[in-house]
């Protein structure tokens, strides 16, 4: 064999083992994920009224839901074609989603995760603790230039994380003022997060054996306060870290954020559905059984008495699977449908800011573009796209139906309503996420003065698929600057002599029922 076929040979087993999908010890690599069942014969139906639905209003959505993205993707996902300018296709996808809501709100960014633990500003001279470090990404002065320029140029905002990796706080007050007051506009700064699952850092080695909670709160306190002082006369506001390991269940989490609520804007938390790098529990099934209330709020519920004098809750990380996602599931319409079903929850719980974990290296990412050249959208952003299709109006609020003995938790229906018009415009939005149940019927009485309404589909072929998703018809396969292609086609149903209206769903599909005069699209 000759030298170039052993590369070859060699290149390509490389490849293998440090794929997304290899990123552990071989032995350790998850099975791939199992098919999805086929749809059952069962089918049911449902029947609503007015007082089908609890009569628990969420507050007005002002919708600001964005990604969380690293380090390592602001020059890829950010900057325009050879280092010039900045990326027209993601300029475009957050365009899109700014179009749906107008000014009730806008999509945010993060740059965080184990990127911004394990960075390395430019400007440290002597970052001597992070000889032993892995997978270190270095920030530069011209990376926060790129990620400001691309704030400004979009309406956004983004929040920064400065890193506790060392327990010298000088390296992280540093790179604070020389690095993100210096180089980003105040304006285009959401929150400073101040440190990452903390919990943690014993485990991977960045703190002593023998570290406890309350050496952590210590040293949050501390850093905290001279932020403050480095910050002066800028006005910034601060995000708490959320926790992933043994502090996240236990009551370290609500003292940690008692004693902290005076010295930040932002509770974070972190929210997966699966865990993924389980060899065993990444399936379809487990996915769409989430969330279900009992399952989303038992994170939330003990934060939500926190959210007062102008504090707020943020889902600052999260996405269908952990551990950078799973290949056949977190990037299939099973994940677009539960992205759009987490982000309702949790409006509905009182979170106020959503980031999507969507790193282009991770299976979950949301779009992947290389210099604005190229662009391919992946299903979570179908489900963030959806999310901003039913909130938008300035005063637009839901409703969730109140299920009936032996119906699923897993069939959700909402009553949105924007009373931003004369008069308010009342829609339902049906989420069919049960394995067990094929085709739902659902029987209403129309909520506005019509006696026809249209149907708006989010659909694919199969809940693995990976294109072919469409909403309204229109897709994004096939985009080439990251807008939505094909003509918007709804269906027309009458309301029925009994004066219901049918709608039909198809198995682990959505639809949107509005009103006939509505644009959709």
């Amino acid at each position: 064999m000759n030298s170039y076929i052993l590369n070859h040979y060699l290149y390509l087993l490389l490849l293998a083992l440090f794929s997304p999908t290899s990123s552990q010890p071989l032995s350790n690599v998850p099975p791939p994920v199992p098919p999805s069942p086929p749809p059952p014969d069962a089918n049911l139906t449902i029947e609503l009224s007015p007082q089908s639905f609890s009569g628990i209003w969420s507050p007005y959505i002002n919708p600001s839901a964005g990604i969380s993205f690293e380090w390592s993707d602001v020059t890829k996902l950010f900057g325009g074609p050879n280092g010039f300018g900045i990326n027209n296709a993601s300029k475009q996808l957050f365009a899109n989603l700014e179009a749906l809501v107008g000014n009730s709100g806008r999509p945010v960014l993060r740059i965080g995760g184990n990127s911004a633990t394990k960075m390395k500003w430019s400007g440290w001279t002597d970052a001597n603790f992070l000889l032993d470090i892995d997978m270190v990404v270095e920030v530069t002065p011209a990376i926060l230039n790129l990620l400001d320029s691309f704030c400004s140029t979009v309406g956004t905002q983004a929040v920064l994380q400065v890193s506790m990796l060392s327990n010298d706080t000088k390296y992280a007050i540093e790179f604070f003022t020389n690095g993100i007051l210096a180089n980003i506009k105040p304006e285009n700064i959401l929150a400073v997060g101040i440190g990452n699952e903390p919990d943690h850092f014993e485990k991977h080695g960045f703190r002593p054996p023998g570290y406890t909670f309350q050496d952590y709160l210590a040293e949050f306190l501390n850093l905290r306060q001279l932020l403050g002082e480095a910050a002066g006369s800028t006005q910034v506001d601060f995000m708490a870290p959320s926790f992933a390991g043994e502090w996240r269940n236990a009551s370290y989490d609500i003292d940690f954020r008692k004693a902290v609520n005076s010295t930040v804007k932002y509770h974070s938390i972190h929210k997966y559905a699966l865990r993924g790098c389980s060899k065993n529990d990444v399936t379809f099934e487990n996915l769409l059984r989430t969330p279900i209330p009992s399952d989303i709020y038992s994170d939330i519920d003990p934060l939500i008495p926190l959210a007062t004098d102008g504090v707020k809750i943020a889902w600052a990380e999260g996405s269908t699977t952990s551990c950078s996602g799973r290949d056949g599931l977190s990037n299939t319409f099973a994940a677009a449908i539960w992205t759009v079903d987490a982000l309702l929850e949790l409006t509905y719980k009182g979170v106020s800011e959503y980031f999507l974990s969507g790193s282009q290296q991770a299976w979950y990412a949301l779009y992947n573009s290389k210099d604005g050249k190229t662009v391919t959208v992946f299903p979570p952003y179908y489900g963030l796209y959806m999310f901003y299709m039913l909130t938008g109006g300035p005063k637009t609020k839901i409703s969730r139906v109140t299920h009936l003995q032996g119906e699923p938790e897993t069939i959700k229906i909402w009553l949105i309503q924007n009373e931003s018009t004369d008069p308010p415009v009342s829609s339902i939005f049906i989420i069919h996420k049960e394995i067990e149940v094929g085709e739902v019927v659902v029987r209403t009485v129309p909520f506005w003065n019509s006696t026809r309404a249209q149907i708006v589909r989010f659909t694919a072929d199969a809940p693995e698929a990976k294109d072919g998703i469409t909403i309204a018809g229109r897709t994004f396969d096939g985009t080439t600057d990251g807008n939505i292609v094909g003509d918007c086609r709804t269906e027309i149903v009458e309301v029925q002599e009994d004066g219901y209206l049918e709608i039909s769903v198809d198995w682990l599909t959505a639809a949107l029922v509005v009103p006939e005069n509505v644009k959709v699209c």
